[in-house]
């Protein structure tokens, strides 16, 4: 069949049009489903994950990619140029070096006008980030004289040409980062890559640039060139795919019917009369509001720790050293908090202090500078009147302190502000510790810390508290939200993109089913204080539960980057109780010795 005959039997432009596109839309749902199937079994990709999770997500400037595709659209160029030029004699050959050498000046030129490229240039430029040897230089060499000769052998003159040369220039640049991993002695080259990719993110990240670049380009790009060469494009081949892969997507997006262990709230933190008030009281310091956005500490304190110093009243020796030296500093600090220390005495007033914080992801949240600062003074003010035989002064100090610190912790419905609680409390034991050692206390002021100690809401019951506020929240908080809304606070092209694709990598009623299950565990480990097997199980959470799969891919990583190292945060927790039931029996054993 002659040319001619072949050409008048190919459908109409627009029809061709609207098959490639649809070969595309094949090749992109192809490649998707086959990058689930990678991602589940390279262990690699966890640091991607984790990057994508914790708000470090891939971060271009825009010089970067006009100097990048400056530096692979010259070697095109001139492959491109030296196909048509006759190289057989001096004269192609000089032509061949006048197109080099102008497309360097255009370069400079661009450089010169174009502060943006500029910076991208530099950002690239062997001399600033790349380590200069022999073997960065000549792999250098060697990526722009291989997408040179590739160009100046295939023809780009069609589609299926121009697919062709796309697909070579992919392998060779994706053969430089496989080389840069692997092969140490192109240390600089990562280094180099490293920044072009994500900025200011260390070397080691270059594997997940590797990972992103094969499965985003490589792979629906290889698709759709072996189907288009395979000439596996007509209407029958693209819609027996389409119906091979809607089967595919369904299953993927099929989730759990319903959330097998619901926990509201307001199950964890119960409305009761004054919570709205005590809570209105407490926001006046938190980050979102004057107060607490614009406090600055007193700094005479901090000024006289020296680096890598920690100054605190379990070490009894330092401390008192620490204390006389700088007295005066501490005193003056003490006054300066003065509208601090009334907003807490404020807050001792309530009976308890309720928590109305809203399951949303810019909630309003206390800020612990504040707290930090009157603590840590209170306990120094308060040590300083033990040492001036002032006991009572110096327990009625840490009272309120104490107080609000335990008062903090039963109605919490966050891990942070139940960690400020913790702490506020297991600073001012340790400080009445000190105060006892160090000075003499009446029956009335033990009497009053015996009372402070004895509150309840210990034991079993906060130590669950600390498991079931985080599972609550991040339930009330997550559940109705796509994957981009989780992960991206602020929306751009990279949010919706992961919404779009988040019912196919993430079933949120499963993940936080799978959730649940690790959460009842943990709270009864946390309440029988058996913190190895809460490592064990947060362990099997990571190992097993949650190791990456074809289905709820990025689901299950999800979750397992969500869940704090509880274990920590148990002994935390346990060994302030310790400290607490310590102190309190050694105020009943000088009770009865009274």
């Amino acid at each position: 069949m002659s040319k001619i005959e072949s050409r008048s039997l190919r459908p109409p432009t627009g029809v061709r049009i609207v098959q490639w596109l649809t070969l595309v839309g094949l090749s992109i749902g192809l490649a998707f489903v086959v990058d689930l199937l990678l991602l589940t079994f390279l262990p690699d990709s966890h640091g991607l994950f984790e990057r994508l999770f914790t708000g470090r997500a891939p971060t271009v400037d825009a010089s970067l990619p006009i100097a990048l595709g400056l530096i692979v659209l010259s070697p095109v160029l001139v492959g491109f140029i030296a196909r048509r030029l006759p190289l057989r004699s001096l004269r192609g050959w000089v032509r061949l070096g006048l197109v080099v050498t102008g497309g360097l000046v255009a370069n400079l030129v661009l450089c010169a006008q174009f502060p943006s490229v500029l910076d991208g240039f530099a950002a690239v430029m062997i001399a600033s980030f790349w380590k200069v040897n022999g073997v960065s230089v000549g792999l250098v060499s060697f990526t722009l004289a291989a997408i040179g000769y590739v160009t100046w052998r295939v023809r780009p003159r069609s589609l299926r040409s121009g697919a062709t040369l796309a697909l070579s220039i992919g392998f060779i640049l994706c053969l430089d980062l496989v080389l840069v991993a692997y092969f140490p002695p192109l240390d600089g080259v990562l280094n180099g890559l490293s920044r072009v990719f994500f900025l200011n993110v260390a070397n080691e990240t270059l594997g997940d640039v590797e990972i992103i670049l094969f499965l985003i380009v490589v792979v629906p790009l290889a698709i759709f060139a072996i189907l288009w060469l395979l000439r596996r494009h007509s209407w029958w081949w693209i819609g027996g795919g389409y119906l091979a892969l809607v089967p595919l997507l369904a299953y993927l997006a099929i989730d759990d019917s319903s959330i097998r262990r619901p926990v509201p709230l307001e199950a964890i933190s119960p409305p009761f009369p004054g919570a709205e008030k005590s809570f209105a009281v407490l926001m006046r310091y938190s980050r979102q509001r004057p107060l607490g956005r614009d406090f600055h500490a007193p700094q005479r304190f901090y000024e006289n720790i020296k680096a890598g110093e920690a100054i605190v009243p379990g070490k009894p020796e330092q401390w008192l050293a620490w204390l006389t030296a700088h007295r005066a500093d501490i005193e003056a600090d003490w006054s300066d908090l003065a509208p601090v220390r009334n907003w807490w005495s404020e807050l001792n007033t309530f009976d308890r202090i309720g928590d109305l914080t809203p399951a949303e992801a810019d909630f309003e949240m206390l800020a612990f500078s504040p707290v930090r600062s009157l603590c840590q003074h209170a306990c120094a003010i308060a040590s300083l009147q033990a040492l001036d035989g002032q006991g009572d002064t110096a327990i009625d100090t840490l009272l309120p302190i104490l107080q609000v610190g335990r008062k903090l912790q039963p109605s919490s419905r966050t891990l942070v502000r139940q960690m400020v609680g913790i702490i506020t409390e297991r600073m001012s034991i340790t400080t009445a510790g000190f105060v006892l050692d160090h000075a003499t206390i009446s029956p009335a002021a033990r009497a009053r810390l015996t009372a402070a100690l004895a509150a309840s809401g210990d034991g079993a019951f906060g130590a669950r508290h600390i498991m079931a506020s985080e599972y609550a929240f991040g339930l009330a908080l997550n559940l109705h939200r796509p994957l981009g809304d989780i992960v991206l606070q602020t929306p751009d092209w990279r949010r919706t993109l992961l919404n779009v694709v988040s019912p196919f990598v993430y079933n949120r009623r499963a993940t936080f089913n799978l959730y649940g299950e690790f959460a009842a565990d943990e709270e009864e480990l946390l309440a029988r204080r058996q913190l190895v097997e809460v490592d064990s199980r947060s362990r099997r959470l990571v190992v097993e539960d949650a190791r990456p799969r074809f289905k709820n891919l990025l689901g299950a990583q999800f979750l397992r980057l969500m869940v704090p190292a509880f274990s920590k945060i148990g002994e935390s927790y346990w060994s302030t109780q310790d400290n607490r039931a310590a102190l309190l029996a050694r105020l009943a054993k000088t009770s009865a010795k009274a």
